[in-house]
């Protein structure tokens, strides 16, 4: 689990005995005392420490009951890894509580010019920055991208559908400190200009990190700095093909209703924790029996002014390596943002 921007450490601590067996359920009013020490560890944000005898109780005995909301995780998360708040990082949204994780000080190897609105007459049409996340050595992935889809946006630009307020890859560095990799980047993005590479390794563990990366250029670049240049940044993994006419039509249709928002094809529901294989979570990082539910994020469009919110949510909400519960379950719950969908119709 990736945790080296969230917050400072208080001391190592050793892993948690958690017994092997479930402890079973607990009773209500066990449930309604554990409840009560949680809040109790949240109420003075100045210390954050806990001792590891309670955390070893609450481990023990949140095992196998229902998830109890981002807040509780978020004290638990704290506790579990002895995290103290990052004092000297500017909370973008104070509200939101104490901040964990440093997402402001992102390094980009590689990045494109800030957003426009793509077209002089805003009133004409809606405005998109399309963000595709891809692996750094998906050269094959992102070129099919370029040779299909891509070729299609200047066509609904030019027909006054859709304004492209940007387009970018979105890479992390080779693993290993491939250079050869990392040249071959360099010779791509010099020669298509549409690449972002954030200073972090691309790896299955590192997507939510790399997620926030996105939205902090995002929050510098387009949210922020030039609000009202754009509306919507949809975000796609580099598997995906897009129907761009739908999107540009998708995007007319929902301008004047998206206020906070993210749209996504498939009902939001809660899934279960796999203890074993790719998506493993342990019971120490995840002692509940279900996550909250979550959109699938292969293909996303967020209204821009979502962007903000979700940053700070994840500023100050520990990070698990699942994408999609960390950003559509926990963080746009924080943030109070819409989750809306389309449903995947039947076969």
């Amino acid at each position: 689990m990736t945790t080296y921007l969230q917050g400072n450490k208080t001391r190592s601590t050793p892993t948690s005995q958690v017994r092997e067996t479930p402890s079973g359920s607990i009773g209500n009013q066990d449930a309604h005392h554990l409840s009560h020490k949680l809040e109790d560890v949240g109420r003075d944000e100045t210390q954050m420490i806990i001792s590891r005898k309670l955390f070893n109780y609450m481990a023990d005995n949140l095992r196998d009951t229902a998830y109890p909301g981002v807040e509780n995780y978020i004290r638990y998360a704290v506790a579990r890894l002895g995290l103290l708040p990052s004092t000297h990082v500017d909370a973008l949204l104070p509200a939101f509580g104490p901040v964990i994780n440093d997402v402001l000080s992102f390094r980009y190897a590689l990045a494109i010019a800030p957003c426009t609105s793509g077209n002089n007459d805003r009133s004409a049409s809606s405005s998109v920055f399309i963000a595709v996340v891809s692996a750094s050595g998906n050269f094959d992935k992102r070129n099919t991208i370029r040779q299909t889809w891509k070729q299609h946006l200047k066509a609904v630009q030019d027909e006054g559908l859709m304004a492209i307020a940007g387009f970018a890859f979105i890479l992390g560095l080779p693993a290993d400190n491939d250079n050869t990799i990392q040249r071959q980047i360099e010779d791509e993005s010099q020669a298509h200009g549409d690449i972002i590479q954030i200073g972090m390794s691309d790896s299955y563990d590192n997507l939510p990190l790399k997620g926030a990366a996105l939205f902090n250029w995002l929050h510098r670049n387009c949210a922020a700095a030039a609000a009202s240049a754009i509306d919507f940044v949809a975000k796609v993994d580099d598997d995906v093909y897009v129907n761009v006419r739908n999107l540009a039509y998708f995007v007319q249709s929902r301008r004047n209703q998206s206020k906070n928002s993210i749209f996504g094809v498939g009902k939001a529901r809660a899934g279960w924790p796999d203890r074993d294989g790719k998506w493993a979570m342990t019971y120490e990082e995840w002692p509940w029996n279900e996550y909250p539910p979550y959109m699938l994020g292969a293909i996303v469009l967020m209204s821009a002014d979502a962007i903000h919110p979700l940053l700070a949510a994840c500023q100050t909400t520990p990070m698990i390596p699942l994408e999609d519960v960390y950003w559509y379950g926990m963080c746009a719950k924080k943030a109070n943002i819409r989750i809306r969908y389309s449903a995947i119709p039947d076969r």
